[in-house]
């Protein structure tokens, strides 16, 4: 089970989950509640982060929900997930059916117990396939937002490692270049890539 702040891949806690359950507080309220270790400083940056918003603390969950899976020509499947609250169902079925034309997707609900509203958008594909493949169902998603959207991209490399790579945009056309220079890396990377705009290229993050 990852741990991210704000519920980004780029803003990671290194922590060692050590339980996971529901419990009971009220009549009609539960919590999620997961024992977990950290080290100590990177935990001391997590409260600083948190006195900084005045927060009390605690952390939200996410969770996905299979929407539909829609078959398409023979080819390693991909996994396409975005916000439930920030785009509608049949914004998502329209977006993934893009993506059928290539190979088959599973279609998923990301539900974010956050606020504010976060549109997130998240991908997982083999190197086979490619970022490429999403930019039509992507653009789509962006298109329909006026606000930014945030895009996570998890991919497997061919010796089982993965490589996730992070853009904020709300410019289809700079989804469309960041797919591109992702697609013509040729070595997996163990951190988290960040994009920037200005340059086309892809840094490492935390």
């Amino acid at each position: 089970m990852p741990m991210h702040m704000n519920h980004r891949a780029d803003a990671s806690l290194d922590a060692t989950i050590l339980d996971a359950r529901i419990e009971k507080i009220s009549e009609t309220d539960h919590a999620l509640v997961v024992d977990f270790e950290a080290d100590q400083d990177a935990w001391k940056e997590v409260e600083a982060e948190w006195s900084a918003v005045g927060a009390p603390g605690g952390f939200s969950a996410a969770v996905t929900q299979l929407q539909e899976k829609i078959a398409g020509p023979h080819a390693p499947s991909a996994i396409f997930a975005s916000d439930a609250g920030a785009y509608t169902d049949e914004e998502r079925a329209e977006a993934a059916r893009l993506i059928s034309r290539t190979a088959p997707v599973e279609v998923l609900r990301l539900f974010q117990f956050s606020e504010p509203e976060f549109a997130k958008i998240a991908l997982e594909f083999t190197r086979e396939v490619g970022a490429g493949l999403f930019v039509a169902a992507v653009c789509y998603l962006v298109g329909r937002r006026d606000g930014s959207s945030h895009i996570e991209m998890r991919r497997t490399e061919p010796d089982g490692t993965t490589t996730t790579a992070v853009l904020d945009t709300s410019d289809p056309e700079i989804v469309r270049v960041a797919a591109e220079s992702f697609d013509s890396l040729d070595e997996s990377s163990q951190e988290i890539l960040i994009y920037d705009s200005q340059t086309d290229s892809w840094g490492a993050g935390m």
